[in-house]
């Protein structure tokens, strides 16, 4: 039995590729329009206007475009070159992350330092936790997972809090050897991965966002090495043991951060496409098999978050959990652009039950919309499109009660530092005006990856439906930069096959 369907499957490569363009291109053009003179929540200021930065990065869009294109270096190379390329500079990063973190973290407050808390607080053995896990349970196994760090680095005669500054490095750093993995196995081309894992060095690896464990940090690695997996498996083999790991990091890194099952579904829509297209007996099994080592994936999982709640030895209130709604009330807050609201969060605590709060919030996003109107509701919109896409700190010093204890350091180098990477430091802006710079030119390449995609590269298409799931849930909940900064490597990935596109389409051109 075989039923072909290729132009359905290539129409739908075709819409979620003009969906894609249609959301950057929106993101930009506000960007570019607006972020100048509107006013909005947590917006940065840096040492020229929007405008002219977005005017500078497509400058060197186009000059990396004369570098790489006319680069005749690094096209046929041993894949032990590669990886020899890639280990060596992911040592250097490396060294120069942990330089930089242990000459300048400090004790954060909001959620990261609640979490810091209540690690102390279970280490000591007092469990003394005042941080609410009711409310927000998701941050049960970050914390689960802190605790070993600093009980296995202790164990070693080494200080726990440093454990953990090192792990979270680790991570993020990781993160970048994927992205760079992911795009050599898309691309086929060196000099793509090697620009991948640069912007990725400049714009996230050295972020002071690496100075503090949370799980924007620690999430990051799990959706970009699922994708990574999946990339990598036999077109023609079932790769059972594949989907087990694809389903296991993003379910596991589901419970650290609820974004990372975005990638799962994206990755799993390509596939029922990929069969609805094919209706092959064989496609099919395939398709269930997938599903069901996914399924499977899941019990340890649960093994995991069990062991995560008997660990951190706290009672749950159920009734006090947030749901899906309450953000997506406070994602509709017009006093706050749709980002975090104290006022909101008090509001959902008045009510004693799960249901009552549900009922209050959907009652609450029913008059805010009634309010809006069709026009007012576009331009709240347009307003917490800036709020998520027109930092690229990512939100750097946004959160409340962000400095809360600051070590004394007095060498050069930590005062450097502190000059660099805290707000109010002399080269502060400097620091900002640069990750925008970067963080624009990842927008415009993005915007070209139709150039390079196939009519029917599902592989493409996954990067793209991520960077659309993404986007969608800043818009449709809580609008926060820092969101974007677990997902950085999809978009890194992605900016570079839009820029391997560019370069092949001119070059056939011409």
């Amino acid at each position: 039995m075989k039923f072909q369907l290729k132009n359905n499957e290539k129409l739908f490569y075709q819409i979620i590729t003009v969906a894609f363009l249609l959301v950057l291109v929106t993101i930009l053009l506000n960007i570019f329009l607006f972020s100048d003179s509107t006013n909005y929540n947590t917006k940065q200021s840096f040492l020229l206007p929007n405008r002219v930065l977005y005017i500078l990065s497509l400058a060197i869009c186009i000059t990396v475009y004369y570098l790489i294109g006319s680069s005749k270096k690094l096209r046929n190379v041993k894949s032990s070159t590669v990886h020899i390329w890639l280990y060596s500079a992911t040592t250097l990063l490396l060294i120069l992350q942990l330089v930089i973190v242990f000459n300048m973290y400090f004790l954060s407050g909001w959620d990261a330092g609640g979490i810091r808390s209540s690690v102390f607080e279970i280490i000591t053995q007092k469990y003394n936790i005042w941080y609410d896990y009711s409310r927000l349970p998701n941050n049960i196994n970050i914390t689960a997972f802190i605790v070993v760090i600093f009980k296995f680095f202790d164990s070693l005669g080494i200080n726990g809090y440093s454990g953990i500054l090192i792990v979270n490095i680790l991570l993020v750093n990781l993160a970048g050897v994927f992205t760079f993995l992911c795009t050599y196995n898309i691309t086929h081309n060196l000099r793509y991965a090697i620009f991948s894992w640069f912007v990725f060095a400049f714009l996230i690896a050295l972020s002071p966002w690496i100075s503090i464990p949370y799980t924007d940090t620690f999430a990051m690695v799990f959706p970009i090495f699922a994708f990574y997996l999946y990339i990598s498996k036999k077109p023609e083999s079932k790769n059972l043991v594949t989907w087990f790991w694809v389903g296991f990091l993003c379910l596991v890194g589901y419970t650290i951060k609820p974004t990372v099952i975005i990638v799962l579904i994206a990755i799993l829509l390509i596939e029922a496409w990929k069969v609805a297209s094919n209706f092959a007996r064989n496609k099919i099994y395939s398709f269930l098999f997938s599903i069901v080592m996914i399924a499977i994936a899941a019990i340890p999982v649960f093994w995991v978050s069990n062991y995560s709640r008997n660990l951190i030895g706290i009672r749950l209130d159920n009734n006090r959990k947030f749901t899906f709604v309450h953000f997506a009330m406070m994602g509709l807050n017009s006093d706050s652009d749709g980002a975090y609201s104290e006022n909101d969060v008090l509001y959902s605590m008045s009510f004693d039950t799960v249901s009552e709060r549900n009922a209050g919030n959907i009652e609450i996003i029913q008059d805010r919309l009634d309010d809006f109107g069709v026009i007012g509701y576009l331009k709240h919109l347009a307003k917490k499109n800036l709020v998520s896409f027109s930092d690229g700190s990512f939100d750097w010093s946004g959160e409340g009660n962000f400095y809360q204890e600051i070590p004394e350091r007095s060498g050069e180098l930590s005062l450097f530092l502190k000059d660099l990477y805290y707000r109010g430091g002399v080269y502060h802006l400097y620091l900002l005006t640069f990750q925008q710079v970067l963080w624009f030119v990842v927008l415009i390449l993005l915007t070209t990856i139709s150039l390079s995609v196939k009519e029917l590269d599902g592989n493409k298409t996954v990067v793209m439906l991520t960077i659309i799931g993404i986007t969608f849930f800043v818009m449709l909940f809580e609008a926060r930069a820092r969101y974007l900064y677990s997902y950085s490597p999809f978009f890194l990935v992605g900016a570079s096959i839009g820029l391997s596109g560019i370069v092949q389409r001119i070059k056939k051109k011409s």
